[in-house]
């Protein structure tokens, strides 16, 4: 008898520390993911899309019982996630994630989440490891809040959300667009498309990066502007990157080309407020900066103390509001920011993580150039539109373009499986041979289907 436990124990760490998967329990239907709640340890995998419309959910998790598990979304879609909480904390699809935790490879479509505070799409607090996700939708709350994570003190690598982010409180802080604070945590390969509203230390992309946040490898295309009309001297702290980057945190090799702006209060291009030992490198900014009756503005950051590399940008030819001075980074003319030799004489990685567009872009959205540029020349057109009814209709349209930039990311990382199986995820939303699954349809749509097919056509896998 001992023999056989014996045994039994050893399979089972030699199963563990060998990488062979553990089983996972499936999630098919809104009843069985909201069971996960259950059993906060274990290994889930969804099995097919999910349509959450007029579901009750409550979050996964909580401060005191947080989520430790596993979540695999197996290149699947959850849709129409809706969870009204204006009074409470720790909203999102899970709550609240312990360290371990993994949630990876699944899509968040046309969710409305409220939340008093630490709300994001995937989850309100992170302390785990998200990866490989897509988020689209509205989120609200009145501090710490983002389309992926509220807080995040894990990681979050090529995560990509879209949306709205407001805040509901004047004194609200720290609202980004994709993570509202990162707390001592990594992010690296992400991206946010969309709309924030915010008041106190906040950002296009993430509100607050502190504690020595690391932040790599990411981009904001949306806009970021304020609600707070009270003069509080540096405390405003808006950027078209990150609201603030204090107590020894780095951005490095990212940019934005967001517009800013803010009514009252400290205001950069990229960063608002870089303070206390945080640097910024590789970086830029190209979006117009508009700060009304501030205290510190400037094209690239608003105020700083912390170590700025010369080796950062902005573009002083967008500047309409009258911005010609920064707290740091150098302004150059539009023809300078879109010339390859400014960046290589500066140091700039341009064969491994950037290459040249219109601007530097990263070696991986290169990779999925030709289908993005047709993608966002047809949604500009009316060709290529979203399905479904109101605001879905545009999520839908934004969670297949972010499907796409996740596909490119894992094929740079040299995942070539995992990028092949995103694409072919991609596909099928807009094959015109899944409905009522898809995102997109219009006369670009077969197109845009073929371009996919014959980019998965050309993965070894």
């Amino acid at each position: 008898m001992k023999k056989i436990v014996f045994l039994l124990v050893l399979f089972s760490l030699l199963s563990s520390s060998s990488g062979v998967a553990l089983a996972q329990t499936n999630v098919t239907t809104p009843s069985e993911l909201q069971a996960m709640q259950s059993d906060l340890s274990g290994d889930y995998i969804l099995m097919n899309e999910i349509d959450m419309s007029g579901f009750a959910f409550s979050p996964i998790g909580n401060d005191s019982t947080p989520f430790s598990g596993t979540f695999d979304g197996n290149g699947h879609t959850i849709s129409n996630l809706n969870i009204n909480r204006p009074d409470d904390p720790y909203i999102g699809l899970f709550g609240y994630t312990a360290a371990g935790a993994r949630v990876d490879n699944v899509t968040l479509t046309n969710f409305n989440i409220v939340s008093s505070g630490n709300g994001g799409g995937i989850a309100g607090w992170n302390k785990g490891a998200i990866s490989n996700v897509s988020v689209s939708g509205n989120i609200s709350g009145r501090s710490n809040i983002g389309t992926v994570a509220g807080r995040n003190y894990g990681s979050t690598t090529n995560a990509h959300g879209s949306g709205n982010v407001t805040i509901t409180s004047s004194t609200g802080l720290q609202v980004g667009g994709l993570v509202g604070v990162n707390e001592g945590g990594y992010i690296a390969d992400s991206s946010f498309d969309g709309d924030v509203v915010g008041a106190l230390k906040a950002g296009g992309f993430v509100g607050s990066n502190r504690n020595g946040g690391f932040i790599e490898r990411s981009y904001n295309t949306g806009s970021i502007s304020n609600s707070q009309l009270t003069v509080l001297r540096s405390m405003g702290r808006l950027g078209g990157f990150a609201g603030q980057n204090i107590y020894g945190s780095t951005i490095r090799d990212s940019y934005s080309h967001a517009n800013v702006i803010n009514k009252r209060d400290t205001t950069g291009g990229f960063v608002g407020f870089n303070y206390s030992s945080s640097s910024i490198t590789n970086s830029y900014s190209s979006g117009d900066v508009w700060g009304l009756n501030g205290y510190g503005i400037g094209g690239f950051v608003g105020q700083s103390s912390g170590s700025i590399s010369v080796a950062s940008f902005w573009d002083m030819d967008t500047q309409t509001h009258g911005v010609t001075t920064s707290a740091g980074g150098t302004g150059l003319s539009t023809a300078a920011m879109q010339t390859e030799v400014t960046f290589a004489s500066a140091g700039w990685d341009l064969a491994g993580i950037w290459a040249m567009a219109d601007y530097p872009q990263f070696q991986w959205q290169a990779l999925a150039q030709t289908t993005l540029e047709f993608f966002d020349d047809a949604a500009a057109a009316g060709t290529l539109v979203g399905v479904g009814p109101g605001n879905s209709a545009e999520n839908h349209l934004k969670a297949l373009r972010n499907m796409i930039v996740e596909a490119a990311v894992l094929e740079n990382d040299g995942d070539i499986c995992g990028a092949y199986e995103q694409l072919e995820a991609a596909y099928k939303k807009v094959d015109g041979e899944s409905p009522p699954k898809e995102f997109a349809s219009g006369p670009a749509a077969a197109t845009l289907a073929d371009m996919i097919k014959a980019k998965m056509a050309g993965l070894d896998c």
